[in-house]
């Protein structure tokens, strides 16, 4: 083996060490985001501003995406809540929650991916067991029942 040909050998392999640095840069710039939801950046663990839309996205292959849905969720429960007369009633309530896809970016620097059990769920609990104790007991099941739904909904 002469000399040019080491250079051949060791420039084929340059090159092909070059190519596969290069597919893989490529295949770490690209996100796809599922349909209902979309994508947080971040980088080093610093949160970007601007969320990803759904389908097939460009970003800097330094970043990680943090996938959030923005579908509608629901989240039921039931338990004794207090009425103002003093009873504890066994009450079932059910709420219907989404976030905005602007807003995720914010949501998931504050509270993380698991924002539901960390925000939406104790506050919804408090609010419920504060609007239930303005109210009598045979309110919570009579028309005054869309009353405490629309208070429920203004103080959230």
């Amino acid at each position: 083996m002469d000399r040019g040909d080491i250079f051949k050998f060791v420039g084929c392999g340059v090159l092909s060490i070059f190519v596969v640095f290069i597919l893989i840069v490529l295949v770490w710039s690209f996100a796809t985001i599922p349909a209902g939801s979309v994508g947080v950046l971040t980088t080093f663990g610093a949160v970007d501003n601007i969320p990803l839309p759904e389908g097939f996205n460009f970003k800097n292959p330094l970043k990680s995406v943090q996938k959030m849905s923005v579908r509608t969720w629901e989240y039921r429960a039931e338990g004794d809540v207090p009425t103002k007369d003093g009873l504890g009633v066994k009450l079932e309530v059910s709420l219907l929650y989404s976030i905005k896809p602007k807003d995720a970016p914010a949501i998931y620097q504050k509270y993380g991916n698991n924002y539901d059990q960390v925000l939406i769920v104790p506050v919804f609990r408090s609010l419920v067991r504060e609007a239930t104790s303005n109210y009598r007991a045979e309110d919570l099941f009579t028309a005054n029942r869309q009353k405490i739904e629309t208070d429920l909904f203004n103080e959230s």
